[in-house]
C-alpha cells in the first residue's frame, strides 16, 4: 500500500464535492466505451477514476449508499492490478443487483444502465442507446440462442424464385435439429443446372463441416474431462448463469490432482453445465487445442484467422463469483476461428459458443458478425501446415512443475490433447488420412464415430494416467503458496501430510486451525524423517 499512498499523495486535490459523483463522471462514457477498441486507453481511464475515488475518500465522504462498495472495489482493483477489467465487472454486479430506474438520467444512472445491459448479454433490443451504428434495434430476444436464417435463404440459388423448398442434401448443415446452412432450389431441374457453379462451394462447406464436428467433439470431451477450476455451485438468476468458484485450498489440503471431471451434477441442467465447462476457454483453442485445429480444420480450408471481438446478443451469459468478486464473460473479449473455404466463402467456428448460450459451433460469418459481434479487436492469421508431433515433449513437460500454477495446468491439458490428436491422426490412416476421412461418402458417419471414440478414449486414458502418476498433486508449500508435485520423492513426503476427507471436513470451517494443523504435520514429518 506504500506505492498506492505515494501515488495518492502526489495527486492534486479534487474540487468536486461528492466522490461517487466524481467517479461516475471520470469513468469512460458508455458510448465512448461501446465504440472504442483502444483497451489500453480505456484501462487508463478506469485506473485514473479509481485512484481519484481513493484520493477523494481520504478527505471527503459521500451520502451515496454505494460509496463503501465502490471504495472497496477500487482498493481491490488496484491491489490486483486488473484495473478496468475488475472494476467494470464490480460495477456490472452493482447494476444487476440494484434497481436502476429508466427515468434516472443522472450520470450514475446512465452508467449503471449500461453495465447492466452488458452483464445481461448486450442484447440489441435492450440497448441503452436509441440506435446502434445508426440502425434501430430490431432483434427478437427469443432467437439469441440461434442465429437467424440468412437473407434470401428461400430463394432458388439458380433462378432466384422465392419460397423454394428443395435443398442440397450434400451441404445442408443441421446442428441439434436446427438448420444452419442450406442451399435451396425451386426444383430438381434448377438444382441440376446449377451444379457446375455450386460444386466447389458445396464440397468445401461439407468438408469443413465434417472437420469441425470432429474438432468440436474432441474439445467438448477435453473440456469436461480435464477441468481445473474448483466449481462449488451453479445456478441461474435473471437469465444469467452464476457459477461459484472456490480457491484450491480444500484440494491442496487433500492432495487432489489439478485436473478433475467437470462437476456437472451441480448444474440445474446439462446446458448450464456445458456452458460453465466452456467458460473462458476460447483462448485454449489457439494454445491447448492448436494441434487438432491445424490437423482437422487446416486440412479442410484455404485459410484460417483468429478473430478477437467483444460479443453482443448473448442468450445466457455467465457470472463467475470468486469470494465476492464477480467476472462476467459478457464484458470480456471472445475468440473464434474465421475460416475461408476453398470456394472463398467465409464461415465462423465458435467451439466455446455454449458459454454465451449460443447453440451453433459453426455458422456463416456474415450472419454471425452482424448478430453477435459488437466490435472487432484484432484479427490474426493461423498457420496451416504439417502438425508438429509434440506428444513426448508435452508429456515430459506435464510432469515438471514450472512454479506457475496456471502454466502447469495448461501444460497438463496440452499433454492430454496432444495424445488425443495423435490418436485421431493414427485412426484416420485406415481411411486414407484426415483428408481421406473428410472425403468419404456413405461411410463417413460410421468412420467419424470410430475416430471420435478413439480420441475420447485417449483423452480419458491419458488423463487417468496423469492422475495416477505422482505429478500434478496440489499441496501447500512451506512459503504458504499452493504448488504441484512433480516427482515420486515429493509425493511420498506429502502422503504422510495430506488430510483425509474426514479430517478436512472436521476442521474446514476454521481456516486458521486448518492451516496450523497442516504446518504442524509438516514439522512433525520432517522432524521424524530427517533422511528426507
Amino acid at each position: 500500500m506504500d506505492e498506492l499512498q505515494n501515488i495518492l499523495n502526489g495527486m492534486m486535490n479534487d474540487t468536486r464535492e461528492d466522490p461517487v459523483l466524481a467517479l461516475f463522471q471520470d469513468l469512460p462514457l458508455p458510448k465512448d466505451r461501446y465504440y472504442s477498441i483502444d483497451d489500453e486507453s480505456t484501462s487508463h481511464q478506469y485506473l485514473a477514476a479509481m485512484l481519484r475515488l481513493l484520493k477523494n475518500a481520504q478527505s471527503k465522504s459521500s451520502t451515496d449508499p454505494d460509496f463503501d462498495y465502490l471504495l472497496e472495489a477500487a482498493r481491490v482493483g488496484w491491489a490486483r492490478r486488473e484495473g478496468g477489467a475488475y472494476f467494470s465487472a464490480q460495477l456490472a454486479r452493482l447494476a444487476v443487483d440494484k434497481e436502476v430506474l429508466e427515468i434516472d438520467n443522472s450520470i450514475k444512472g446512465q452508467q449503471l444502465r449500461y453495465y447492466r445491459w452488458l452483464a445481461q448479454g448486450a442484447k440489441d433490443e435492450d440497448s441503452p442507446f436509441s440506435t446502434l451504428h445508426g440502425q434501430p434495434s430490431t432483434a427478437n430476444r427469443d432467437i439469441h440462442a440461434w442465429l437467424p436464417q440468412r437473407p434470401g435463404s428461400r430463394l432458388c440459388a439458380n433462378c432466384g424464385k422465392g419460397n423454394s423448398t428443395n435443398e442440397c442434401a450434400n451441404c445442408r448443415v443441421i446442428i441439434d435439429g436446427h438448420k444452419v446452412f442450406a442451399t435451396t432450389y425451386c426444383g430438381k431441374e434448377c438444382q441440376a443446372s446449377h451444379w457446375k457453379d455450386h460444386k466447389l462451394a458445396c464440397q468445401s462447406l461439407k468438408t469443413v463441416c465434417r472437420a469441425s464436428s470432429v474438432f468440436q467433439e474432441l474439445l467438448d470431451c477435453h473440456s469436461t474431462s480435464c477441468y481445473a477450476d474448483n466449481v462449488v455451485a451453479i445456478s441461474e438468476n435473471g437469465g444469467i448463469i452464476i457459477s461459484e468458484l472456490h480457491d484450491y485450498d480444500a484440494l491442496a489440503y487433500q492432495g487432489s490432482h489439478i485436473l478433475r471431471e467437470f462437476p456437472a451434477h451441480l448444474a440445474p441442467s446439462e446446458g448450464h453445465a456445458f456452458a460453465v465447462a466452456h467458460y473462458g476457454r476460447c483462448a485454449d483453442i489457439f494454445t491447448v487445442a492448436l494441434s487438432p485445429l491445424q490437423l482437422l480444420i487446416g486440412a479442410s480450408c484455404k485459410s484460417m484467422e483468429k478473430v478477437v471481438f467483444y460479443p453482443k446478443n448473448m442468450h445466457r451469459p455467465i457470472n463467475i463469483v470468486r469470494y465476492g468478486s464477480h467476472d462476467y464473460n459478457s464484458l470480456r473479449s471472445h475468440e473464434v476461428i474465421r475460416v475461408t473455404l476453398n470456394s472463398e466463402e467465409q464461415v465462423v467456428l465458435d467451439p466455446t459458443a455454449a458459454q454465451f448460450g449460443w447453440r451453433e459451433y459453426m455458422a456463416p460469418w456474415s450472419i454471425y458478425e452482424k448478430q453477435r459481434v459488437r466490435k472487432i479487436k484484432t484479427v490474426l492469421p493461423i498457420h496451416i501446415g504439417p502438425r508438429p508431433h509434440r506428444l513426448a515433449e508435452a508429456e515430459a513437460e506435464a510432469r515438471q512443475s514450472t512454479g506457475d500454477l496456471t502454466a502447469d495446468i495448461k501444460q497438463a491439458q496440452l499433454a492430454i490433447m496432444e495424445a488425443a490428436t495423435t490418436v485421431t491422426e493414427w485412426t484416420a490412416l485406415k481411411y486414407g488420412g484426415i483428408r481421406g476421412l473428410l472425403k468419404l461418402k456413405e461411410d463417413f458417419e460410421d468412420a467419424r464415430a470410430k475416430v471420435v471414440s478413439a480420441a475420447n478414449n485417449a483423452i480419458n486414458e491419458h488423463d487417468q494416467r496423469l492422475k495416477d502418476s505422482p505429478a500434478g498433486k496440489l499441496y501447500f508449500a512451506p512459503n504458504g503458496q499452493i504448488a504441484l508435485t512433480n516427482n515420486q520423492e515429493g509425493y511420498n513426503r506429502l502422503r504422510a501430510i495430506w488430510f483425509s476427507k474426514e479430517v478436512y471436513e472436521t476442521h474446514k470451517d476454521d481456516p486458521n486451525k486448518l492451516h496450523a494443523l497442516w504446518v504442524q504435520r509438516m514439522e512433525n514429518f520432517f522432524r521424524t524423517n530427517s533422511a528426507f
